[in-house]
């Protein structure tokens, strides 16, 4: 299960180039989405060669990659920092981090779910195959906001919340990874979509009370 840590320490660092590539790919992701642009328009606003990026990321996926992968450790560096230094402000370091990421899982889940109504899967509500350790996990995950709410009231650290959303839209980016959806079929695929749908109503539930509107889309 993939905990909340900085970089590794023997991570090798990236070149100026590379980091130029990750910060445009990152604004282009957050301002047009995706898919919506191309290896040829970051070329032409850095003024570098198609094959220098591909040089540093040979397919957009591995550059999605590393741009997730950037932004889940500045998250997780932030988040781990704020344990350690109590005096400093939850809602600026939800506002900044949170938000953006925990609104994608919310939005990206919902998605799937809004597929499977497409194709006629209809609503599924019990999960009943649990085979994989990556629904396990999740499963494991979703049961445990039970126990994160009492908490959060108890103490009033909101970032503890946060923290747990965080660590359950990872547990989410794996299971959607290592167990197909859509690409399912039969009981599995019912329970992986229960599963879906139970966490889109966690992650909802819990952005409501941070503050942050649950998009649907993004």
């Amino acid at each position: 299960m993939r905990r909340l840590s900085a970089a590794a320490p023997n991570a090798k660092p990236l070149s100026a180039t590379a980091e130029q590539i990750l910060d445009l790919a990152e604004t282009l992701i957050q301002t047009r989405s995706y898919s919506a642009f191309s290896y040829q328009d970051i070329a032409d606003a850095l003024a570098i060669r198609k094959a220098s990026i591909h040089y540093h990321f040979a397919t957009k996926a591995d550059l999605g990659v590393a741009v997730v992968d950037r932004y889940a450790e500045r998250f997780g560096s932030a988040l781990a920092a704020l344990d350690r230094d109590q005096s400093k402000s939850s809602a600026q370091l939800l506002d900044f981090y949170c938000e953006p990421y925990l609104q994608y899982a919310h939005a990206r889940v919902t998605q799937v779910l809004r597929k499977a109504t497409a194709r006629g899967y209809g609503e599924q509500s019990k999960v009943l195959v649990l085979e994989e350790p990556a629904e396990q996990t999740l499963a494991l995950l979703l049961t445990r906001i039970g126990d994160v709410v009492p908490e959060v009231g108890r103490t009033l650290q909101p970032h503890r919340l946060c923290n747990y959303l965080y660590e359950l839209s990872g547990a989410l980016a794996i299971f959607y990874e290592q167990c197909p959806v859509l690409q399912s079929s039969g009981a599995v695929r019912d329970s992986r979509l229960a599963l879906c749908s139970a966490t889109k109503r966690v992650l909802a539930s819990g952005l409501t009370m941070l503050g942050i509107e649950p998009l649907e889309r993004m």
